[in-house]
């Protein structure tokens, strides 16, 4: 696991969720076709309400991995959070 998504879920889990989203952001700056620290960010996104933007890392992520069930159901999620069909 990359260090700098290690020290966002420690950020997460103390309630930084800010600083957690700064460092996503950052890392993904760099490397943009990270699944792992993009399936990270939209979980934090998603916790915190910013369900467009959750939604985007989500159309990311089933774009790219085929058959990921997980981002599959929380990309359906997102989809009735926003009221979208």
């Amino acid at each position: 696991m990359n260090i700098g998504i290690e020290k966002a879920i420690k950020l997460t889990r103390k309630g930084k969720y800010q600083a957690a989203l700064h460092l996503y952001n950052e890392i993904l700056e760099r490397e943009p076709s990270s699944l792992e620290a993009r399936g990270h960010r939209a979980w934090l996104l998603r916790s915190i309400g910013s369900y467009e933007k959750a939604l985007e890392d989500y159309i990311f992520i089933v774009k790219h991995v085929s058959g990921d069930e997980e981002a599959l159901f929380r990309l359906g999620e997102m989809y009735i959070l926003l009221g979208k069909k």
